[in-house]
């Protein structure tokens, strides 16, 4: 999936700046369409109609500023077309979550004593793509969790297919939780955790999961993504 390292194996200030050079500063985007040709306009519309997204609507479908009232966004949103070149993530095509893969994004949230939020997107070729890199995504990303394991129990949107876990990442005593999501073409995840991080309620994590499940869809539908977490 990546570089095999702890999304959150380093803590304070030090790994905050490197996760916020690893994934990017915070772009200001307001949801504007960036400057594309109208090649790019009508293959992105094409691929909207088909559920598939490209890199421009992967972005757009992360949380922007508003959407976590009292959050701060620290890095991304960002995106990558990994359907080219090797990418930080997407290294190697023979990897089971990056062989049918087009595009992936990220966005880190910061909150001083509540440590931090990533929320990644891999967007696939099809929903039957989605599907079959499920369980190695699931298998590789909880696997960083250690005990004591639990089960979180989610409510109101989770897709086609989720699983959510508690645990500490190592080298960490603060508690963590990570959630997995299919909708559509993509794979969506919610991890928690940092030096700092307490421990979110499944209320909370269920409010999470909502608004990602629905930004994703609404991207797959062509929609311009609003959903946001209330409160």
């Amino acid at each position: 999936m990546s570089s095999g390292l702890s999304r959150f194996a380093v803590a304070g200030l030090a790994g905050l700046a490197a996760l916020v050079l690893m994934f990017g500063s915070y772009d200001g985007d307001d949801g504007k369409d960036s400057d594309a040709t109208d090649e790019e306009k009508a293959s992105s519309r094409s691929a909207a109609r088909s559920g598939v997204l490209d890199r421009d609507r992967t972005r757009k479908l992360l949380p922007p500023r508003d959407a976590l009232k009292g959050w701060t966004p620290v890095g991304g949103p960002t995106a990558e077309d990994v359907t080219s070149a090797p990418g930080f993530v997407c290294s190697s095509r023979a990897a089971p979550v990056c062989g049918d893969a087009v595009a992936y994004g990220k966005a880190l949230y910061a909150k001083a004593n509540s440590g931090r939020i990533t929320f990644t997107v891999y967007a696939y070729k099809s929903a039957t793509a989605a599907t079959s890199a499920y369980p190695h995504m699931w298998k590789d990303g909880h696997a960083e969790l250690r005990p004591p394991l639990t089960n979180a129990r989610l409510s109101g949107e989770t897709g086609q297919q989720h699983n959510a876990r508690r645990g500490k990442y190592p080298f960490m005593t603060a508690p963590g939780a990570i959630v997995q999501l299919r909708v559509g073409t993509t794979l969506l995840l919610i991890e928690s955790g940092g030096a700092d991080a307490r421990r979110l309620s499944d209320a909370r994590l269920s409010d999470l999961a909502t608004m990602f499940v629905k930004r994703s869809q609404q991207a797959q539908k062509g929609e311009k993504p609003s959903a946001k977490v209330a409160g």
